[in-house]
């Protein structure tokens, strides 16, 4: 949390009002610098930094002889639904305008604006920044993030290196949360299936969604019908997510953009796509489930007067394609 706070402080002003810097990490590290001694700041929050922000960093790093900026590339289709991932996984009822999102709007919307992507940060960084290393996630050759810092992004620590890949097992990136699951208990409480009246209500009927699907019905998330981008937008996105790996890493070989185009293809069919609400409340088992459900849950109740709205949605009427 200190590093994130730390990066707080060379944000642009409206994101700085959110969480706050701390003038006291700034002295610290400047007393680290008085010793001699190094200073490792890793927070994702440094995304968002502008051309301000560095020209601030980069003054206050100045207090360093030697200064490496280390970003990480993800392939612009996995970046998208990751970051699609991690907002909307934060949702609750008080905002259902989050629950209307889903990953179809978040990657068209991303397609025109993405500041925030490796290729527009290195650009900026690199621009006050002579050592700029970029990391590639996908990369297969090293274990996780941690070995690929220590033992090739920063060469010189080599007693860190040597510690971390002593370590039989590592991480690969964060997994992200599961939101079919909560999409399909929404869903049906927009239908006037059930009503759920609070956040932990929303909760627990989830969590028994995911049990009947996984434990009952002996299936997983990804066996839902989905609802996934038109051609003409995974067309675009492919180009740009070739287009950054390219410009990233030009001395790439043939075996590596195909792994890419593999990549995107199962993510075109997987997490660039959304659960088909309305076709899956149609199915028998799961009218049965929630028709089931106050009587399992008694907290849960039924919902007894529709309204048009919910019955265009059971109909049809209401467009959840797009």
């Amino acid at each position: 949390q200190d590093q994130v706070t730390f990066a707080t402080c060379f944000m642009p002003p409206l994101y700085g009002k959110n969480s706050g810097c701390d003038p006291d990490l700034l002295r610290a590290g400047l007393d680290i610098a008085e010793r001699n001694r190094n200073l490792f700041v890793s927070a994702e929050t440094f995304s968002a930094i502008d051309a301000e922000g560095i020209d601030k960093l980069a003054s206050y790093l100045s207090h360093w002889d030697e200064v490496t900026i280390v970003v990480y590339y993800r392939r612009f289709h996995s970046w998208i639904a990751s970051y699609c991932n991690e907002q909307l996984q934060r949702r609750t009822l008080s905002n259902s305008f989050m629950w209307e999102k889903s990953i179809i709007e978040f990657t068209l919307g991303s397609m025109n604006s993405h500041s925030k992507y490796t290729t527009s940060l290195v650009q900026r960084v690199k621009d006050r920044f002579d050592n700029v290393v970029v990391m590639n996630y996908h990369d297969d050759s090293v274990r996780g993030s941690d070995e690929s810092f220590f033992c090739h992004a920063i060469p010189s620590a080599r007693h860190t290196c040597k510690a971390i890949r002593s370590v039989t097992e590592s991480e690969h990136g964060s997994i992200g949360v599961d939101l079919d699951y909560g999409d399909l208990a929404y869903g049906a409480m927009k239908a006037g299936r059930i009503e759920i009246r609070s956040d932990e209500e929303m909760r627990k009927v989830t969590k028994m969604i995911q049990d009947y699907q996984v434990k009952t019905l002996k299936l997983k998330s990804s066996d839902f019908q989905r609802i996934c981008l038109p051609p003409e937008a995974l067309e675009e996105l492919w180009q740009m997510s070739l287009s950054a790996e390219n410009m990233l890493f030009p001395e790439q070989d043939s075996d590596v953009t195909n792994d890419l185009r593999s990549d995107f293809d199962l993510a075109s069919r997987t997490s660039l796509c959304k659960l088909d609400v309305k076709n899956t409340l149609r199915y028998n088992e799961w009218r049965s489930f929630f028709n089931s459900l106050p009587e399992t849950m008694p907290e849960i109740a039924p919902a007894v007067n529709k309204t048009e709205d919910n019955w265009a949605f059971e109909h049809g009427s209401i467009d959840w394609s797009s």
